[in-house]
């Protein structure tokens, strides 16, 4: 009986081969899952980032306009008061 219990299975090696070989792919891909996941991280920050600064200068543009408007129609109201005085 100990004689077969040394024996290793016909395929064992290859098993064992494959194994290794399997946990060597997993920790690639864990790796790049991280790094993906990393990466999609950063880039919601970035895009966050820019539609933040584009908000803002979206709202500089808008309170320049407001500010020309009015300087526009005050310049309007100052030619016809002093037309008219």
């Amino acid at each position: 009986m100990k004689g077969i219990e040394n024996v290793k299975p016909e395929y064992q090696e290859e098993y064992e081969r494959l194994e290794a070989e399997l946990e060597r792919f997993y920790g690639i891909y864990v790796e790049k899952y991280t790094n993906i996941d990393y990466l999609e991280y950063e880039l919601d920050m970035y895009n966050l980032k820019d539609a933040q600064r584009k908000k803002k200068a979206e709202a500089v543009i808008d309170r320049l306009k407001d500010e020309h408007a009015k300087n526009q129609k005050d310049e309007i109201f100052e030619e016809d008061e002093d037309a008219a005085g």
